[in-house]
């Protein structure tokens, strides 16, 4: 799995106070970004996470080092799309890009506007 990006998410384990590190490690102009905007894309979650090519590249997921944890949001449609920056003859044509459709707008690149398939759950 491949992971390009994400969206603040805050509860009990996570609290306000995280995004706030996040971002610190992510500034946009040396002013804090916006919170919504904070890992809307691979470059933006990898800095507001503090993840390091180095460190990661082709690494395998151990969870001393980093936790994913499932708390339970199911997206009511995701939209199924070619994924940005394939160079042509690279299976460019492929749908191989997956967006909740309620998060589409917080994309680096919004599918709404490009064609795609709606997979409803």
């Amino acid at each position: 799995m491949l992971i390009k990006s994400g969206v603040v998410h805050i509860d009990r384990r996570s609290p306000a106070r995280t995004v706030e590190v996040m971002q610190t490690l992510n500034p946009v102009n040396g002013r804090l970004r916006d919170p919504r905007r904070l890992c809307s894309g691979q470059t933006l979650l990898c800095r507001s996470l503090g993840l390091k090519v180095p460190d990661w590249n082709q690494a395998q997921l151990r969870p001393s080092r980093f936790v994913l944890e499932d708390v339970g949001i199911v997206p009511e449609k995701l939209i199924q799309c070619r994924r940005l920056g394939i160079p042509a003859g690279r299976d460019e044509h492929l749908p191989y890009r997956f967006v909740d459709a309620a998060e589409a707008h917080r994309a680096t690149r919004n599918p709404l506007r490009d064609e795609h398939r709606v997979i409803s759950r």
